[in-house]
């Protein structure tokens, strides 16, 4: 596989871990309980808290656009991506809805 489709796919697929029934959004109840699944036991606080840092629009859930953010932020400290991998990230997301 070309190392760009690999790249593209990443958040997409880490998405949908998150995103347990689909809708499109992260809900602090999914993100606690993918957060349990690897072995770590957060608070309601701490689960609200990492909510509001991933939620730009102050809507209570994360949707792909900011999950998108706080996956690339990650992905440049790591130098793995390139900013035109981001618009290809997002258009591919578009499809998918």
């Amino acid at each position: 596989m070309h190392p760009v489709s690999v790249v593209n796919h990443a958040p997409i697929e880490a998405f949908s871990l998150f995103d347990t029934d689909g809708d499109g959004y992260i809900t602090a109840k999914e993100l606690g309980d993918v957060m349990r699944s690897l072995g770590q036991n957060p608070t309601d606080s701490k689960i609200q808290d990492r909510i509001k840092e991933l939620d730009v629009d102050g809507d209570g859930i994360v949707d792909f656009p900011e999950f998108l953010t706080m996956m690339v932020r990650n992905m440049k400290d790591s130098g793995g991506v390139r900013e035109d991998d981001v618009v290809k990230m997002k258009y591919q997301w578009s499809f998918q809805l």
